[in-house]
């Protein structure tokens, strides 16, 4: 059985890093440039289909302003579109492309980009199993997640029996006690 890292634990660093390198470009920019990064973050994190389009064009204004960023904003939609393409199927084709793609993104020269590079090159045979499986691990995480919630508010409860029948409630069908 192989191992499987799935696309959300790929992705979920990369955002870090997209912010990391926005706050080191303004170190080598002068003040006033510098001035027009300040409160972009969700700007430059945000996929530009789920932008309105007053916000669209502040970071089509950005990303003219600070092409570097622009680059590794384009190198994050070419991972993400790494892992919907349904065409690799296999994880040597899959290991191939995050393989291109480590390439192209290290070229931009960013510290960021190598701090998330190191450790996707160094999982790459896990990650490329994903795409073999496409396993996801999203469905346990909302159910723990549920179930979190559901320990929260039920503070203080004490009758063991009256629990379950929540979490059943809420995850479950919960099946009828036979009277006896």
């Amino acid at each position: 059985m192989a191992i499987v890292l799935d696309r959300f634990q790929v992705l979920k660093n990369l955002p870090e890093q997209l912010t990391a390198a926005r706050r080191e470009l303004p170190r080598a920019l002068p003040a006033e440039e510098a001035r027009a990064l300040k409160g972009s973050r969700g700007l430059w994190l945000t996929t530009p289909e789920n932008l309105e389009e007053d916000q669209l064009q502040q970071l089509t204004a950005l990303r003219a302003q600070f092409p570097s960023l622009a680059q590794l904003a384009d190198q994050r939609e070419a991972l993400r579109q790494i892992f919907e393409e349904a065409t690799l199927t296999t994880p040597a084709a899959g290991a191939a492309q995050l393989a291109q793609w480590s390439a192209s993104a290290r070229a931009l020269g960013l510290t960021a980009v190598n701090k998330f590079g190191d450790p996707l090159d160094r999982g790459q045979e896990k990650i490329a199993h994903y795409f073999l499986s496409r396993a996801s691990n999203g469905p346990t995480e909302g159910f723990n997640n549920g179930l979190r919630t559901l320990l929260r508010r039920a503070y203080g409860m004490t009758n063991f029996h009256r629990f379950r029948l929540r979490v059943l409630d809420r995850f479950g069908h919960p099946q009828p006690q036979e009277s006896t």
